[in-house]
């Protein structure tokens, strides 16, 4: 591994550099410029392996913040036309679904994160991108969703299967008062 042009090696576990490796390509960037961006920014001193824990803390907790205002904000639409045009400009993967389960609509990022055109989603059912083994927990999150008082969120995880890969996929649910859910991944 390369640090600011130095070959070094770095011992840290494997969530660590899940973490890290996602962030590199969702800011479109090696992990070595990654790594050695943040290694610029604390003093020589400090533990560098910390650092890097603390750094994946601070992103994970600021996503879901982000997370947690996006639901917030799209609940807070009033009408429907409202609510989809809020998911359209979403920066991240997220879906609106109605009571059916059926994906009324969706942010550009979902389609981007999946790595399908729109009308292979637009219009389906929801359960149709879950594996099948995968299906009681969704049932169980969904009924856990439409118990709670509109607005509080429903976290879980779910194997999605798109374009015969699996997916981890953590998400959020959100009630919507016409009986439907946001999700955010």
């Amino acid at each position: 591994m390369r640090i600011d042009g130095r070959v070094t090696s770095i011992q840290i576990e494997d969530d660590f550099w899940r973490l890290l490796k996602h962030q590199a390509a969702t800011e479109g960037e090696t992990l070595s410029v990654l790594l050695t961006r943040l290694r610029r920014q604390v003093p020589a001193s400090e533990n560098f392996t910390s650092t890097l824990r603390l750094h994946c803390f601070r992103s994970v907790t600021a996503t879901l913040a982000r997370r947690e205002a996006a639901l917030t904000e799209l609940a807070a639409a009033g009408a429907r036309e409202d609510a989809v045009a809020l998911l359209a400009m979403l920066p991240m993967p997220a879906l609106l679904l109605d009571a059916r389960r059926t994906i009324a609509a969706r942010s550009i990022a979902f389609l981007d994160w999946i790595g399908v055109p729109a009308e292979a989603v637009d219009g389906r059912r929801f359960e149709v991108l879950v594996a099948r083994s995968a299906r009681d927990a969704l049932d169980e999150l969904w009924g856990r969703c439409q118990r709670e008082p509109r607005g509080r969120p429903v976290d879980g995880i779910v194997n999605l299967v798109v374009a015969g890969r699996v997916r981890i996929a953590r998400l959020s649910l959100r009630r919507t008062s016409a009986g439907g859910a946001f999700v955010l991944f």
